[in-house]
C-alpha cells in the first residue's frame, strides 16, 4: 500500500465526505444507487484539472464506495401485514419494482390457492419507493375481501432481485419458500397445490434443492423449460445460459394436464421453489447480480455443489408475460 500524500489526502477527505453526504442524503428522500454515486461524484468534482493519477484514485474510492453499498444488505423501511396467522407451510415472495398492478391479478389466484391450502403465505417485497403509498392505499381498499395473508415489506431503495427476494425470505415464517416474478400467472391451481404437495414431500429427504416450472408465454408456447449452460464463441467461449425448447407449441411436448418431472441441472428463478433447508445452504440468491438475470444460475449451480438436486416440473397453465416483472409503461 502506498502511503497517500498532500493532494491524495486531501481526495481521500472529500471522497469520506462525499459518501457521509450520500448517506444523510438518502436519510431524507430514497436514493438509489445510480443516484448515490453520481451525488458522490459531484462532491469529490473529478474534473480534467486533476493529474490521471488523482482521478484515478477517485474512481477507486467511489467504486470502493460502490462495492461496500452493494456488500450491504437491503434496508427495511416497514413492515404491514394483513390477515397474519402464527404459522405458514409455504410462502410466496415477490418482489416489486416499476410496476404494482399485477397486485391485482395475484390476489383472486391466491384466494383459489388458499380455498386448498390455507397455510400459504405471500411475501410483497417493494423494491420501488415510488410504489409504497399507491399499493398500500389499494391494498387497504381490497384486501378484505380476501383471507389468506400478506405481509409487504418495503425497502429503503431498489436493491435489485436478488437482495430483494433475500430480504422478503428473512421476513417469511414458512419452510418451503416460492420465489416468484410478479407477471407469473397460475391458472392450473390444482396441479400447481398438488406439486407444492410432492415438493414438501420430496424436502423430507434432504435433498430437494432448486425446483422450476415450465412458464408459458400467453399463446400457449414455452418460455422455459429448463436452463443448459453452453460455450459461446461470440463472447470469448464464455457460458451463456440458453432456454431449449423455447418458442415451441407446448401441445407437440406434452399433453394438458400431465406433470412431469425432471432432473434439470438450472432452473429460471421466474418462478423456483426452494426448502428453507436449501436456501440457508446456499447462502440465499447471490447478491452480486445487481441488474438480476444470472443469481438463478448461479444459486443452482451452488446447490449442485453442495449436493442437492435441482428438478423441473413440466405442468400446463402457467404463465410468465417475460420481462413485464420490471419495464416501465
Amino acid at each position: 500500500p502506498v502511503q497517500p500524500q498532500g493532494a491524495s489526502v486531501r481526495l481521500i477527505c472529500k471522497a469520506e465526505n462525499a459518501r457521509r453526504a450520500v448517506v444523510r442524503e438518502a436519510a431524507t428522500r430514497p436514493l438509489s444507487k445510480a443516484e448515490a454515486m453520481m451525488f458522490a461524484t459531484r462532491i469529490v468534482d473529478v474534473s480534467p484539472r486533476r493529474t490521471p493519477e488523482m482521478a484515478q484514485m477517485a474512481a477507486n474510492l467511489l467504486d470502493t464506495f460502490a462495492i461496500a453499498e452493494t456488500a450491504a444488505p437491503a434496508r427495511v423501511h416497514e413492515i404491514y401485514s394483513f390477515n397474519a396467522r402464527d404459522e405458514a407451510a409455504f410462502a410466496f415472495i415477490i418482489p416489486l419494482y416499476a410496476k404494482w398492478h399485477f397486485v391485482r391479478y395475484h390476489l383472486p389466484v391466491f384466494q383459489r390457492l388458499h380455498a386448498l391450502r390455507p397455510d400459504l403465505e405471500v411475501v410483497y417485497v417493494v423494491d420501488d419507493p415510488a410504489l409504497r403509498a399507491p399499493l398500500r392505499q389499494w391494498l387497504d381498499a381490497n384486501m378484505t375481501g380476501y383471507d389468506f395473508q400478506v405481509k409487504v415489506v418495503e425497502l429503503v431503495l431498489n436493491s435489485g432481485y436478488a437482495k430483494a427476494s433475500n430480504a422478503g425470505a428473512r421476513q417469511a415464517r414458512a419452510p418451503l419458500l416460492l420465489f416468484m416474478n410478479s407477471d407469473i400467472h397460475i391458472r392450473n391451481i390444482r396441479d400447481f397445490c398438488a406439486i407444492v404437495k410432492d415438493l414438501e414431500q420430496q424436502a423430507g429427504y434432504g435433498q430437494l434443492g432448486a425446483a422450476g416450472f415450465r412458464l408459458l408465454f400467453e399463446d400457449d408456447t414455452i418460455q422455459h423449460d429448463g436452463i443448459t449452460l453452453a460455450a459461446s464463441p461470440e463472447v470469448g467461449g464464455l457460458l451463456l445460459a440458453e432456454h431449449p425448447r423455447k418458442g415451441l407449441p407446448q401441445a407437440v411436448l406434452s399433453q394438458e394436464g400431465t406433470v412431469e418431472v425432471a432432473a434439470m441441472p438450472f432452473v429460471t428463478g421466474a418462478l423456483l421453489a426452494l426448502t428453507r433447508a436449501a436456501y440457508d445452504a446456499a447462502g440465499g440468491y447471490p447478491e452480486q447480480y445487481y441488474i438480476g438475470d444470472f443469481e438463478d444460475v448461479d444459486l443452482c449451480y451452488r446447490l449442485t455443489q453442495a449436493g442437492y438436486r435441482n428438478l423441473l416440473y413440466r405442468v400446463s397453465g402457467i404463465y410468465h408475460l417475460e420481462r413485464q416483472s420490471f419495464t416501465a409503461q
